[in-house]
């Protein structure tokens, strides 16, 4: 029905809890990118563009549950924009990328033990345009299946890019 979305977590016992940061390595961490990327004005008493101050993925262990909350992801390589004004490639690219987050070589490598691959609980898609929606949304039930998420038409951060996704999985 439109409007907003909350989501929200809290830890009542901290001692059987845990959050980890996961980085791909697919992807240089937002933080580091080179002013090659950023875009924007300077603050004045700094004098440079700031990086995003997000990671790409957050692992968070409740007792025995694991849960990762993977960050917008979108159509980088490195720190590049790949297939740019192609939204299909951009799709098919972002879909890469979130796998490798999510495989159990990267999480493995990201001090998380895992066995098993995790189980995708939801995804969220984010897109420039609103006449890419039926290609996006068919690449999505393809790759994730029907009915497991939902496409909002929405800003991207950076201006060569047309989809992002969210995502939350079980582990």
């Amino acid at each position: 029905c439109g409007g907003c979305t909350i989501e929200a977590i809290a830890f009542k016992e901290k001692n059987r809890n845990s959050i980890k940061p996961v980085s791909n390595s697919f992807q240089v961490d937002a933080h580091s990118y080179s002013s090659n990327v950023l875009i924007g004005n300077g603050i004045e008493e700094i004098n440079h563009v700031s990086t995003p101050k997000f990671e790409r993925g957050k692992y968070v262990q409740f007792g025995e549950k694991g849960f990762l909350f993977i960050s917008g992801t979108a159509s980088i390589i490195g720190e590049q924009t790949v297939y740019a004004d192609d939204v299909s490639k951009q799709t098919l690219t972002t879909f890469k990328n979130i796998d490798h987050l999510v495989s159990t070589y990267n999480l493995n490598n990201n001090d998380i033990s895992v066995t098993s691959h995790p189980r995708l609980l939801n995804y969220r898609a984010y897109l420039k345009n609103k006449s890419d929606y039926s290609i996006v949304k068919s690449l999505c039930d393809k790759h994730y299946g029907v009915d497991m998420g939902f496409i909002v038409k929405a800003d991207i951060c950076r201006n060569n890019l047309l989809v992002e996704i969210e995502a939350n999985y079980l582990v």
